[in-house]
């Protein structure tokens, strides 16, 4: 019969212990864009509000593109994600789209979402 050292055994648990505790123990951040104000976006009128007003309120957007002849789209993102977690796994994820449609230089369309913030 084999016999196993004392040494041994504590060496194994210690190791299974300390694997154990890096997975379990983690945290995440990040960002991506910059947070816009609700009264901003507010402000923002169908077929009133010109692409000058928009920029003078909520600056430089994420992403320009022309999706059609005489057509502009703008898109604001924002994104805040915070998670850790230790035997279990939380995380605040915090963001912001807003889309606008511009005919020429006047807004045609825009929609905003703010997704509910929660817990995972």
């Amino acid at each position: 019969m084999k016999k196993v050292s004392s040494v041994g055994s504590c060496v194994a648990v210690l190791i299974f212990l300390i694997c154990l505790n890096l997975g379990a123990c983690m945290t995440i951040k990040g960002t991506v864009g910059e947070p816009f104000a609700p009264e901003a976006v507010q402000g923002i009128q169908d077929g009133k509000t010109t692409k000058q007003e928009v920029l003078g309120k909520l600056g430089t957007p994420s992403v320009v593109s022309s999706p059609s002849p005489g057509k502009e789209r703008y898109v604001y993102h924002f994104n805040k994600l915070e998670g850790s977690g230790f035997g279990g796994f939380t995380l605040q994820d915090r963001a912001q789209f807003l889309e606008i449609i511009f005919r020429g230089d006047v807004v045609e369309s825009h929609q905003h979402v703010v997704p509910i913030a929660g817990r995972r």
